[in-house]
């Protein structure tokens, strides 16, 4: 039933809503119910029915855009009203305290300051300036300490050791002080917290207790899926299965309440037993099967639970806790006297920062007479967005509130910034506590005026089955189901489209190394990423939709859609949104875009940023062998592992260096001479310039700008070398070592804002987070089936609402460091807050369409969760999306590869295709002679290949078209050609071996014909090279070569490595490292990998010693991709005409 009120309609809800006049009320508004017409509609009332003017109603908000909106929309309400209680107000709107939480602290600051000692014309420093004071305060307290050192402070240093100890050190100091800064409790609390979080007693510790909690559902989950397979097996009177599941339920049931016995079974090393597969009949092995894949999950669970404890024994764990206490108050201890030294400084230049603004006001309003004064000054309170309070928020409130008069509007299924503090429970606790009657009452605002009923009716099939108690803290069911509020018979339309990725491109498990394009994207080796591919079938999609017809709900009639209709919404930032910009640029769509950058972590200033670490200190052994394997240093991969390989016993690669460089005379010995001496010239123009200067003079002389030129990037790099000299500018008058320690501190928050728009008409790509509030006639959801971010679970200090700080275990006397009950258990319950925070912002980005709504992801599998643990345990948006579908329906989708399912008045349409790029087979770019015909081809060869710089073989170090140099060219007579010579040589073999076609052995001079005639290949290249070589070659490596093999050519990559891979260290710090695979033969079931060379190396073990390295790395990388083992690693040596297997 709707109600009316001055010519609006209301829904009943609504209405009581605006009706409620006595006691705390809470809103819970979901998505397009029209909360802000509704909380305008109120304060109206209040003011026509006299309960309130407008000076006295306080209303606070978020954002300056959300209370600049109210202000317009009330200001619309009265100018439009003929009523003089209405029209009394309009000159009160302007000075009425309709603000922002940070404003309000403000006035609450300026006009009680004084009671604290806070002079009123303070001002408030930006981010720059914070961090700037926040650097200088905390090197003056870390000075302090290295001066008087004591046992606590070494300590901290030891823990911190293996991540660059003292940077790293003060990167967790500035989290874990703003973590502590939107607490309205004091750091003694933490203090006194580590009492419970560290005790030995394992059954009163709450994070252990958590920890086995998290257990025994993990067990239970596993024990009773194993039970239904034990029916399926007693029903065929299969004795052997039957005895082996009832083996693994009973060491699942033997897990219980008591937490140090269960970790005492998990240290035991258990794990559920095998079935054996010899001697079964078909519906054993059905049983076997899915036992199998439950046995293989579950001991890879409960090997995470159980850490490395049976290794080191309870009683060592223990003891090492005690020590993990002492470093963690060693810690907050640091933090104190660094906020005493920031405080004081900020207070010399009468300036608070933005978070002392909350701080500050929850002091005075602990004042008693002012607490009263404002509670008496405020009738009415209005809280928006209430969901995204944080504790210190929340305490503010309390302060002002009489506890009758507040009024809190917001939608716990909207709450998406965890990472700015804000925590949900409070919303969750007070919803249970005045759902039950207790001091206030809940309205629930359900239907929705923004989307059609196709959009919503998806949007509750999927958070009916993933938005739980157990899951989010909510039963979506039963309380939040969205209701169509528009009568239309256009009912919108949903579509789920999953590309199948053949290879899966990254394991779901962090493995040693992570492989990523220059941006740290997930790369094909078709050359495409994932992202690039869903980014076209959108492209795709967006073609056929624009020029069609589209019901428009403020005009009530059908219209043509624009570009400027459709928003493409992703979870990750700038590199996502990039990626999908280009490729829509490719298909002539026009867009814009508005992203956050993070400065210090693109590729480029990353590179100059190590070449200054090195200047500073050359020591430091990750920027020196970035810096060495760079551009600026020139050395390749294989050159890095030969000096490791020669001095394998020296601790420190810079040592190992060191010693290459004065005991070995070789073309790598002049690299490293012609290194260092760059680099004692450039430390010389550091100490005669500044900072800025010295960038500058680098990137000029290094010739920087036609190095990322080549790599397509001189655009990005220009703004980015402007960016970061822009950053140093800010920072007055730092020295090198006082910038650098800058940004080991601060990278993090450098971040980049860039708005990008083709024309008025265009496509909006954009963030999630940033579309909140938001609405578009059509939405695509893109990179659906990427996994969620693990990137809180790595930092060395932990930090948790409830838990507050944890971390390794560490060991003084041997100096290691392992995870705990307590690191694991921490660990759980960030990731389980973590999840639920992601199906939030899966909510908010399926109800942002209005009619149409696309969700597009990639998965290797489709696969979804029946039960609610296997919905805690989902890693994408796409598998919780898929959970809204039966086994059958699942089933259906992966066999005709398209599904339609009913719903109540619409459809949703289920797609699953293929999305592998082309690859160059046996049957590759001489297959047809019309593709060389074609002049675009043509053009952009004869570009590409038409200066010989430009020709350089990709090195390990060098992405696109970088250098490698080779040793010597090699001739019949024995002698040797210069080094120059040598390196277009070895170029040249590899560009054949790139362009012809192997599976035509015979047709090797046709073949040479054509590529010169296409403008590929130069009558002075074939001058250089020995045909003969090159057919040979052929003949061999056709020889491993099966008819159904994939075979690969030129596959470039960029890949991190940890490294203490790369070099002798116990860092785990990832180094990029860049290459190109020369050869790739995929097989069935394997892979072989063959890396070509000119050297004039003659005997096999040599090519061993030389090259293994360099090819195990490639192999990481390869098999990251394609998830099947390099089974053979091979040298072909031209020199020898042999292959060589490594």
């Amino acid at each position: 039933m709707e109600n009316k009120n001055e010519n609006v309609n209301f829904t009943e809800e609504q209405q009581q809503v605006i009706n409620h006049k006595t006691g705390n009320l809470l809103v819970s508004a979901s998505a397009g119910s029209g909360k802000t017409k509704v909380l305008i509609a109120k304060i109206v009332d209040y003011i026509l029915n006299d309960y309130a003017k407008l000076k006295d109603i306080l209303v606070v908000t978020f954002t300056n855009d959300a209370s600049q909106e109210i202000k317009s929309r009330l200001s619309n309400e009265i100018s439009s009203s003929q009523k003089e209680k209405l029209l009394a107000q309009l000159d009160d709107l302007s000075t009425s305290d309709i603000l922002t939480f940070d404003k309000f602290c403000i006035k609450v600051i300026r006009e009680f300051g004084y009671k604290i000692g806070i002079n009123a014309n303070f001002g408030v420093c930006d981010a720059g300036m914070s961090n700037f004071f926040q650097s200088k305060a905390l090197d003056n307290v870390l000075a302090k300490h290295n001066k008087n050192f004591d046992a606590n402070f070494a300590h901290v240093l030891d823990f911190f050791y293996d991540s660059r100890s003292i940077e790293q050190l003060k990167v967790n100091i500035i989290n874990l002080y703003s973590f502590l800064r939107s607490k309205s409790v004091e750091i003694d609390h933490y203090k006194n917290l580590l009492n419970e979080t560290y005790s030995q007693n394992f059954n009163d510790n709450i994070i252990t207790r958590f920890y086995n909690e998290k257990l025994l559902e993990t067990a239970n989950y596993y024990k009773a899926e194993i039970k239904k397979l034990l029916v399926d097996a007693q029903a065929i009177n299969s004795t052997n299965i039957c005895e082996v599941l009832n083996g693994s339920i009973g060491l699942l049931s033997s897990f219980g309440s008591d937490v140090e016995g269960n970790i005492k079974l998990l240290s035991l090393g258990n794990s559920l037993e095998v079935i054996g597969t010899r001697k079964l009949d078909d519906n054993e092995k059905l049983i076997a099967d899915k036992y199998g894949a439950l046995r293989a999950d579950c001991n890879k669970r409960l090997a995470a639970f159980a850490g490395c404890f049976g290794q080191i024994g309870i009683d060592q764990v223990k003891k090492d806790l005690s020590n993990s206490k002492s470093i963690l108050l060693g810690i907050l201890n640091l933090i104190e006297e660094f906020d005493i030294e920031y405080q004081k400084t900020k207070k010399n230049y009468a300036v608070l920062d933005f978070a002392d603004l909350e701080k500050l006001a929850n002091v005075i309003l602990q004042d008693q007479t002012i607490s009263n004064e404002l509670k008496n000054k405020y009738k009415y309170i209005f809280i928006d967005e209430y969901q995204d309070t944080n504790d210190m928020q929340e305490s503010i409130i309390k302060n002002i509130t009489t506890g009758e008069n507040l009024c809190m509007v917001g939608d716990v299924k909207q709450s998406i910034y965890r990472f700015r503090q804000a925590e949900p429970k409070i919303f969750v606790n007070k919803y249970r506590l005045y759902k039950d009657m207790q001091n206030g009452k809940v309205i629930e605002l359900n239907k929705n005026f923004r989307s059609r009923a196709g959009v919503l009716e998806f949007a509750n099939l999927v958070f009916d089955k993933i938005m739980t108690e157990k899951t989010a803290d909510l039963d979506y069911e039963h309380t939040a189901e969205l209701e169509c509020g528009i009568k239309n018979e256009d009912v919108g339309r949903v579509e789920v489209i999953v590309l199948n990725k053949p290879q899966r491109q990254k394991s779901e498990v962090v493995k040693e190394c992570d492989v990523y394009s220059v941006k740290n994207a997930e790369m094909t080796f078709d050359g495409t990423t994932q992202i690039q591919k869903e980014a076209f079938v959108v492209a795709k999609k967006i073609k056929e939709l624009v020029g069609s017809g589209i019901y428009d709900a403020k005009i009530k009639a059908k219209r043509t859609v624009t570009f400027a209709d459709i928003a493409i919404l992703s979870r990750k930032k700038a590199n996502t949104i990039l990626q999908i910009k280009e490729v829509l640029k490719q298909q002539n769509i026009p867009a814009m875009c508005s992203f956050s950058d993070q400065l210090f972590e693109n590729f480029d200033v990353q590179i100059i940023i190590n070449i200054l670490k090195v200047i500073s200190n050359s020591q430091n052994d990750i920027p020196l062998v970035s810096s060495l394997t760079s551009h600026f240093g020139k050395l390749s991969f294989d050159d890095v592992a030969t000096i490791r390989a020669k001095f394998p016993n020296e601790k420190y690669f810079y040592q190992a260096v060191l010693k290459y460089q004065t005991e070995i005379k070789d073309e790598i010995t002049d690299k490293l001479n012609q290194f260092f001496a760059k680099i004692d010239r450039y430390r010389q123009v550091a100490y005669n310039k500044n900072l800025c200067e010295l960038i500058v003079q680098i990137v000029n002389d290094e010739d920087f700008e036609t190095y990322f030129a080549m790599n397509n990037m001189a655009e990005d790099f220009e703004n980015h070398i402007h960016l970061l000299i822009q950053n140093i500018g800010e920072l007055k008058d730092y020295s090198l070592a006082q910038y650098l320690n800058y940004v080991d501190t601060f990278a993090s928050e450098s971040v980049l804002e860039e708005n990008i728009k083709d024309s008025e008409d265009a496509v909006e790509i954009s963030t999630i987070h940033a579309s909140k509030g938001l609405e578009y006639p059509i939405v695509f959801l893109i990179d659906a089936g990427g996994k969620f971010s693990d990137q809180s679970l790595r930092n060395k200090i932990l930090m948790e609402n409830d838990f507050g700080f944890a971390c390794n275990n560490f060991n003084f006397e041997k100096r290691v460091s392992y995870a705990s009950p307590v690191t694991i258990g921490e660990k759980l319950k960030i990731k389980e807050e973590e999840k639920k925070e992601e199906m939030r912002l899966l909510y908010v980005a399926l109800t942002r369409a209005q009619n149409n709504l696309y969700v597009v992801g990639s998965a290797d599998d489709i696969k979804f969760a029946q039960s609610e643990f296997e919905i805690k345990m989902c890693g994408s948006y796409l598998s919780w999306i898929l959970s809204a579908l039966t086994f059958d329906e699942i089933e259906a989708l992966k066999v005709k590869h398209s599904f339609e399912k009913q719903l109540k008045n619409s459809k949703v349409l289920f797609l699953f295709e293929n999305s592998s790029g082309d690859v160059i087979t046996q049957q590759n770019e001489l297959k047809s002679e019309k593709a060389f015909n074609c002049s675009d081809t043509i053009e952009i060869l004869k570009h590409k290949f038409a200066h010989s710089k430009l020709l350089k073989k990709q090195s390990v170090t060098q992405i696109m078209q970088g250098e490698q140099t080779y040793s010597t060219h090699f001739v019949e007579d024995g002698t040797e050609t210069n080094s120059d010579d040598a390196l277009l040589i070895g170029t040249e073999y590899h560009k054949f071996m790139q362009y012809l076609d192997f599976s035509k052995p015979n047709e090797i001079d046709e073949q040479i014909s054509k590529l010169i005639d296409c403008g590929v290949l130069f009558s002075k290249e074939i001058e250089n090279v020995e045909l003969q070589k090159i057919k040979t070659a052929i003949e061999r490596l056709n020889e491993i070569i099966s008819f159904d093999d994939k075979v690969l050519k030129e596959q470039k990559f960029l890949s991190y490595f940890p490294a203490n891979l790369l070099v002798n260290t116990n860092e785990t710090e990832r180094v990029l490292v860049q290459g190109i695979a020369d050869l790739i033969i995929i097989k069935p079931k394997e892979i072989y990998l063959v890396d070509y060379k000119t050297s004039r190396l003659k005997n096999e073990p040599d090519f061993a010693k030389k090259y293994k390295t360099q090819l195990d790395i490639y192999a990481k990388a390869i098999e990251n991709f394609y998830q099947k083992p390099v089974t053979k690693k091979y040298v072909y040596s031209f020199y020898l005409n042999k292959l060589i297997i490594i």
